[in-house]
């Protein structure tokens, strides 16, 4: 093991050969009718539970964490815990409603209890799209709120209280590119990469920032089939897991071409056998039978500046004069006003553009809650599910249409 750090592995026959673990599972995927030879059963047992997927120690308990996890998510949180025991990072890719952030948050509470509460460089970074930055604070605080989660964001955001005063930093993709150069000098226990999908193009600077970032540990969450564009594989493996996938070139030539353009079985199957330890994937109908008849999943997001003007706008000109009436107990106020003026301001939660009579242009503004449909709605076509979408104003529906 000298000189090859955590991510080694040391195989001695009558000469030594080192090789990186992730080099191991490559070489084998790439060579599958290789005869496997070890000087011990020790060295022997350490490949066996590599190539089997299996967490060289124990699950550390979960008693920080309150609620208790499906079958299928313990299976989930015992294939995080092998990524991280092993130094490895993956894609944890289950459908849309299985419960991701749960199983990521069950690998924090693991670590946590590994490493002890007392540790106070434990760090962990959450990187999500703006529109679920609540909801990832919200989830952590209600099933584990000795993470102690953070919402870095905003313009007032302070990185020195942020980064000293908590243990988990919830942040955008955005935050993320802006200041890059303060979060890379950081070395994280683990990232969580929600919505990974997002930062797909190589060539965008959100992709090379988010690559510079370090950790033990980093874990992709979507629910969008990745195996779709081995470009955008490609792409995910290059933040995950740097150089696994090779060169570009490389990938080019002996996967991408082959199997999109040749339909070459061999290659397609090389590369399944790759990616297969590092991704997991489960769809509903696999776990149908351990979900319960109804999963209601709320969530929340916060206003737009473009939201907030519009309705900072309906108080000051309709509201305030009605608050005022009111107050005063000789005047009778219609109450079809209030309803009015409350039916302006549920309208603007939706999007601003509703006000705007005639118009469905949903571009010439921004919405929080929007944002945040139009990544459920997305996330579940593109994972072939089925949506109903209700909406008691009939332009909303109009707008749902539009886009």
């Amino acid at each position: 093991m000298d000189g090859l750090g955590e991510n080694a592995l040391d195989i001695r026959n009558s000469s030594e050969v080192k090789l990186a673990r992730t080099e191991y599972i490559r070489f084998l995927a790439l060579h599958e009718d290789i005869d496997k030879r070890f000087s011990s059963t020790k060295i022997q047992n350490n490949f066996n539970g590599l190539e089997s997927l299996k967490a060289p120690t124990q699950l550390p308990s979960l008693k920080v964490m309150k609620g208790k996890l499906r079958p299928y998510q313990k299976n989930g949180y015992g294939w995080l815990w092998y990524l991280y025991e092993n130094h490895f990072s993956g894609l944890l890719c289950d459908d849309m409603g299985l419960g991701k952030t749960h199983q990521v948050m069950a690998l924090m509470a693991g670590i946590l209890h590994k490493k002890s509460k007392k540790d106070k460089e434990l760090r962990y970074l959450v990187i999500c799209p703006t529109s679920v930055l609540s909801h990832w604070k919200d989830k952590i605080e209600e099933y584990c709120p000795e993470l102690d989660p953070h919402i870095y964001h905003g313009t007032d955001r302070s990185f020195e209280s942020g980064f000293q005063e908590h243990r988990t930093i919830v942040t955008s993709y955005g935050i993320a590119l802006r200041d890059i150069e303060m979060l890379a000098e950081y070395q994280f226990e683990l990232i969580v990469l929600d919505e990974i999908q997002a930062i797909k193009n190589s060539e965008t600077k959100t992709h090379a920032a988010v690559k510079a970032l370090q950790s033990i540990c980093s874990i992709g969450l979507t629910g969008t089939p990745i195996e779709n564009s081995l470009t955008d594989l490609k792409a995910l493996f290059d933040i995950i897991l740097p150089g696994y996938l090779m060169s570009d070139s490389q990938f080019e030539k002996q996967f991408r071409a082959p199997i999109e353009e040749e339909s070459n079985k061999q290659s397609e199957r090389k590369l399944t056998r790759m990616i297969h330890p590092f991704v997991l994937r489960r769809k509903k109908e696999q776990v149908l039978k351990e979900l319960p008849p109804k999963i209601e999943d709320v969530r929340r997001c916060t206003l737009s500046k473009d939201q907030i003007d519009f309705y900072k706008d309906v108080i000051n000109n309709k509201g305030n004069g009605i608050v005022q009436q009111l107050k005063d107990p000789d005047k009778k106020v219609p109450y079809m006003h209030v309803f009015a003026v409350l039916n302006y301001l549920k309208q603007i939660c939706n999007h601003p553009v509703m006000l705007e009579e005639g118009s469905t242009e949903y571009t010439r503004y921004e919405s929080g809650k929007w944002d945040l449909f139009v990544e459920l709605l997305n996330e579940s076509l593109v994972s072939g599910q089925k949506v109903v979408v209700f909406s008691q104003y009939v332009k909303m529906l109009a707008i749902i249409e539009a886009f």
